[in-house]
């Protein structure tokens, strides 16, 4: 069983933002396109049901770069 957090909350979803916004801008070039990019990971973390407790960073960035392979 792992440790996970299934209801991550609001504000630590737009804390994460930034960081993700910085990191789909060197995935993708266009500005607009690294805000979908970015719409889309949450979109899909969010789905997921399960958020890792703890440090999330990795996996949000992880869900992130999926993302950017599958555009």
């Amino acid at each position: 069983m792992t440790n996970a957090d299934p209801t991550p909350d609001a504000r630590a979803l737009l804390q994460r933002t930034a960081r993700m916004r910085a990191l789909a801008r060197r995935l993708v070039t266009d500005a607009a396109a690294a805000d979908d990019l970015v719409q889309t990971a949450l979109t899909r973390a969010l789905e997921s049901g399960v958020v890792p407790a703890g440090d999330a960073g990795p996996w949000y960035a992880a869900v992130l770069r999926n993302a950017a392979r599958d555009r």
